[in-house]
């Protein structure tokens, strides 16, 4: 099961194919995944949008636009960490 972390990578996009949601790395350990796919998706598109002649600049913003969404993560398995023992290594 792969967690966010703060040493994790995400993979927020190679060349022109941006990622988001799960494939992303934005794994939420409620068992809520539809709504980091929306977000990281809309990010994706609106940093696309803003810069959509120039790849790696989009690439850039998408990375910037997606670190509140990545503390979000964290906080959620650090909360995964606290209450269930199995992943107390969180």
């Amino acid at each position: 099961m792969p967690r966010i972390r703060p040493d994790f990578n995400i993979d927020g996009s190679v060349g022109r194919v941006f990622f988001a949601g799960e494939i992303a790395g934005f794994f939420n350990p409620m068992g809520e995944g539809i709504s980091s796919a929306l977000e990281s998706g809309h990010l994706a598109a609106r940093a696309v949008c803003e810069s959509f002649s120039e790849p790696a600049v989009a690439a850039l913003k998408y990375g910037v636009y997606l670190k509140p969404l990545r503390t979000y993560m964290e906080r959620q398995w650090h909360f995964v960490g606290t209450v269930a023992k199995t992943f107390s290594e969180m």
